[in-house]
């Protein structure tokens, strides 16, 4: 294998960098996904995440799975939907909505409130339970345990 056929992804890297550098892509804009750029250079999609894992690695572009590739600097792409719902979820513990030792209401009940599936409030229920904001106890319903860090609510275990 001779040396340019090695030598790809720096030069794909040097050319994101480039339209990085001249506004092509500005800051919090999505890159192109890795099968453009494989058709734009005509080279293989592994060269490709090679260019973008140097691009990632000076911090130039960030990774977002399931959601791309951004230019570093701007606004971040939009929260998970889990990710939204935890945090929803955490402030409406923290504002006193549901109090500790209080009941949640069902997956349903959640899904329909806050206009998301019932298998993301699963994800965010899950996420705030690894936290210990709340517990799920079998055959009884998920209950809050403790008001987040930092909202002046006394911790109850």
């Amino acid at each position: 294998m001779s040396d340019d056929r090695r030598a790809l992804h720096p030069k794909i890297a040097d050319r994101i960098r480039q339209r990085i550098a001249n506004g092509a892509y500005p800051p919090g804009s999505r890159l192109p996904t890795v099968n453009a750029f494989v058709e734009e250079f005509g080279v293989s999609a592994n060269t490709v995440q090679r260019a973008m894992t140097a691009l990632e690695a000076e911090s130039l572009i960030l990774t977002f799975p399931a959601k791309g590739r951004w230019v570093s600097g701007g606004a971040p792409p939009e929260p998970y939907p889990h990710q939204r719902l935890v945090a929803q979820l955490r402030e409406a513990i923290a504002n006193g909505e549901f109090p500790p030792v209080c009941r949640l209401p069902n997956e349903k009940a959640l899904s329909y409130r806050y206009q998301v599936s019932q298998y993301t409030v699963r994800r965010a229920i899950d996420e705030l339970e690894s936290e210990g904001l709340i517990k799920t106890v079998h055959g009884k319903g998920r209950y809050v345990v403790k008001a987040p860090s930092g909202c002046g609510a006394k911790a109850d275990k």
